[in-house]
């Protein structure tokens, strides 16, 4: 699929070296190609570090941008992986603990 293949690209883009996409260069690397972040980027980021590591992982990431993709998020393939996801500690269901994490 191209949009994952674009979405691997933009996350080894923007990490390089690292294992974790974090905001400040994300930041430096849309201003030097004179790209405008929302105002509210900093909350935006933040909400998606559900983790709060200080970065995006890959899984995150990857998480954050097919839900701007719907033809891929809404099978239900994608659906199941998306619920692992939020399922952090791997209960078998979602917790108001871990909905009141990434609302928070």
């Amino acid at each position: 699929n191209d949009t994952i293949a674009e979405i691997h690209f933009l996350f080894r883009f923007f990490v390089r070296d690292a294992l974790l996409a974090e905001e400040e260069p994300i930041r430096e690397l849309f201003a030097q190609h004179r790209v405008e972040l929302p105002d509210d980027f900093s909350e935006i980021f933040g909400n998606a570090d559900i983790i709060q590591e200080g970065g995006l992982s890959y899984v995150q990431f990857v998480a954050c941008s097919l839900s701007l993709e719907p033809s891929i998020v809404c099978k239900e393939s994608m659906l199941k992986a998306m619920f692992r996801f939020l399922d952090y500690k791997d209960q078998g269901r979602l917790s108001d603990e871990s909905l009141s994490i990434l609302l928070d």
